[in-house]
C-alpha cells in the first residue's frame, strides 16, 4: 500500500469515527500545497470524500487573504458541516482567531499543521500515527486515567535505570484519543493520543531521567540525540549531562523568573502505536503522540495555569512550555506496571 492510499484510508477513518459524518454534510478542504505532506493530506482528503459520496469544496489558502477566509467558509456551509484545514506552516490571521470562529459557529474542524517540520523519510510515520485507534484509546484511557487520578506514587525508570518519582497526588487528567463529542469545541490537531496531568504539588518530583529528543530554539525541530542524564530536585532541573544546545535552552527557560528556575510541568503519556521509540518525526506536535513518555519544562502550562497564581500572581510572565521525551524504560502507578517499553501500555 502506497502513502496515499493509506492517508485516504486514515482520513475516511477520522471522519466516520471522530467526526461522525453524515451524508448530507459537507466538508471544506482550506489547505496549501507548501510541503510534500500537505499535498499528500489534500489529495487524500479528496479521495476519502468520494468514497464517502460526500459533497466537498476546495479553497486554497493564500496569506494576503486570510482575513477573508472564515467568511468564504460560512457561505458555503451550515452548522455541523466539517472543514479540514491543512497548513504546512501556521494560517496566520491579523484580526480574530477565524479557526477557534468556525468552532464557535458550530462547525467541525480536522486540523493538520506546521508540515513542513516533517522530513521526506518522516512522511509515512507520520501518515501510520494518523491510523484510527480509537477503541485502544478508550480502553488505555479508561485504565490509566484512574489510576494517577488516586495516585500516591508514580516511578519512571529510564533505559539506563535512573528513576524519577512524583510522590503525592496528581491533578486531574486530560486527554486527546479522538473523543470530540464530549469537547466545547468539535475539534484537533492530528495525529492525536495523548493523557496528560501534573503534580498537584510541583515539588514533589524528584529523580533522575534520560532525555533523547527536545526542541530547537530555532525553528522549533525537535533534535534526537543520544540519551543524556537530567537531575530534578523538588520539581526543578538541577542539573543535565546535554549537549551545548540542550543547556542554551535550560537558559532561555530560566528567565521566565528572578530566582532563575527551570519548573518541570506537564507529564505526557502518549498513546500512538503508530508512532513508537525510533519512529522519530521532527514536528514536536506530533511527535508528543510518540508511545512513551514526556514533560514539558518551562512555567507556561494553558490547562493547569491556576497553580502559580499564589507565587507569582495572574499576571506572570509564562513564557516557556518545552517538551523533552524521556527514554523510558517502564511506568509504575502505585507498584502497577502500566508501561513498558518493549511491549506498551499493560
Amino acid at each position: 500500500m502506497n502513502i496515499l492510499e493509506k492517508a485516504t484510508i486514515n482520513i475516511k477513518d477520522i471522519l466516520i469515527t471522530n467526526y461522525k459524518i453524515e451524508k448530507n454534510n459537507k466538508v471544506i478542504i482550506v489547505y496549501d500545497e507548501k510541503s510534500i505532506l500537505s499535498s499528500i493530506l489534500k489529495e487524500a482528503s479528496k479521495l476519502a470524500l468520494k468514497e464517502l459520496k460526500n459533497d466537498y469544496e476546495e479553497i486554497e489558502f493564500f496569506e494576503e487573504d486570510s482575513e477573508n477566509i472564515a467568511d468564504l467558509v460560512f457561505e458555503k456551509t451550515k452548522k455541523e458541516d466539517i472543514i479540514i484545514l491543512i497548513q504546512s506552516t501556521s494560517f496566520r490571521v491579523s484580526k480574530y482567531r477565524w479557526r477557534n470562529e468556525l468552532c464557535f459557529r458550530g462547525l467541525k474542524v480536522v486540523e493538520f499543521g506546521h508540515l513542513h517540520k516533517v522530513k521526506e523519510d518522516e512522511i509515512m510515520t507520520f501518515i501510520k500515527s494518523l491510523d484510527c485507534d480509537f477503541e485502544h484509546y478508550v480502553k488505555i484511557t479508561n485504565k490509566i486515567i484512574p489510576l494517577i487520578e488516586k495516585s500516591k506514587k508514580i516511578k519512571f525508570i529510564s533505559t539506563d535505570g535512573s528513576i524519577l518519582k512524583y510522590e503525592k497526588e496528581m491533578d486531574k487528567c486530560l486527554e486527546n484519543i479522538g473523543q470530540l463529542w464530549n469537547q466545547t469545541n468539535w475539534t484537533t490537531r492530528f495525529p492525536i493520543g495523548e493523557i496528560i496531568s501534573e503534580a498537584k504539588d510541583l515539588s514533589t518530583l524528584n529523580g533522575e531521567m534520560l532525555i533523547y529528543g527536545y526542541p530547537k530554539t530555532d525553528g522549533q525541530i525537535t533534535v534526537f540525540t543520544q540519551p543524556f542524564k537530567c537531575k530534578i530536585e523538588n520539581g526543578f532541573v538541577i542539573s543535565h549531562e546535554g549537549p551545548k544546545e540542550f543547556e542554551e535552552i535550560i537558559e532561555m527557560i530560566k528567565k521566565e523568573n528572578e530566582e532563575n528556575l527551570v519548573y518541570v510541568r506537564e507529564l505526557g503519556l502518549g498513546l500512538n502505536r503508530g508512532i513508537k521509540r525510533f519512529d522519530l518525526i521532527s514536528e514536536p506536535m506530533a511527535y508528543e503522540r510518540v508511545e512513551g513518555l514526556h514533560f514539558s519544562l518551562g512555567m507556561k502550562h494553558g490547562m493547569y495555569q491556576k497553580k502559580l497564581w499564589p507565587k507569582y500572581g495572574k499576571n506572570f510572565y509564562q513564557r516557556y512550555h518545552i517538551d523533552i521525551f524521556i527514554d523510558v524504560k517502564e511506568i509504575f502507578i502505585d507498584g502497577i506496571k502500566i508501561f513498558d517499553a518493549e511491549k506498551g501500555y499493560f
